[in-house]
């Protein structure tokens, strides 16, 4: 089985960090309204949107269901040039 390297783990945390953060402000919510709804503390929200820290698979369910969408749906990478944005801006 391959692992992946110490880069690629970063660069998917920082897109599940991103895409939670869009999906959040979708839905027009705080991230303490969003820690409210799912009892995960707030800082480790803004970690999550960091993509600093991973998430567990029973809280990833916990902020899609609080974020009306499916599991999955915070796993779907669908925009690159973004995610590249994204990354540019946080090494500033």
């Amino acid at each position: 089985m391959t692992r992946l390297k110490k880069n690629e783990q970063q660069l998917l945390l920082k897109r599940f960090g991103y895409k939670l953060a869009v999906l959040r402000a979708r839905e027009h919510m705080s991230v303490r309204f969003l820690a409210a709804m799912t009892r995960v503390d707030p800082k480790e929200i803004y970690k999550y949107e960091r993509g600093l820290v991973n998430p567990s698979l029973v809280t990833i369910a916990s902020l899609a269901y609080a974020l009306n969408v499916e599991p999955r749906e915070l796993l779907i990478f669908e925009d690159p040039q973004a995610y590249k944005q994204l990354h540019r801006n946080q090494k500033k």
